[in-house]
């Protein structure tokens, strides 16, 4: 079974989707409020990592961006989909290519659309 680990400030969003993965699309799922995700990662080994962009951000937690590069030092080859409110900016999405990330979420989201793109970024 996939592992997939979901990280989202907004506590019924990330219910949402942690529920609906689990329901609809079969998943074994955990939710993480901001960069204490991180500290998942030692006893935890995720295929996929499901990221809000826009994260409250302070210098204990990061933003969605810098989350992902610290995941990304620890699980190098990780996987991940953004989502995200808000439409990005030129330069988020500059930084998000860079990252290698090509799956992204819109808000609000729809079972359809969380499902379809989580089994498509796992192929």
């Amino acid at each position: 079974m996939k592992r997939i680990l979901v990280v989202e400030d907004r506590q019924s969003i990330r219910e949402f989707v942690v529920e609906t993965l689990k329901d609809v699309g079969g998943f074994d799922v955990d939710g993480a409020e901001d960069g204490a995700a991180i500290n998942l990662l030692d006893d935890n080994d995720y295929d996929l990592f499901i990221v809000d962009l826009y994260l409250t951000s302070s210098d204990l937690n990061p933003d969605g961006l810098d989350l992902i590069r610290k995941i990304r030092e620890k699980k190098p080859g990780s996987k991940f989909i953004i989502m995200s409110g808000k439409s990005l900016s030129e330069h988020i999405e500059e930084s998000v290519f860079e990252l290698g990330i090509t799956n992204f979420l819109a808000k609000p989201i729809t079972v359809k659309e969380l499902v379809r793109t989580v089994r498509k970024s796992l192929e």
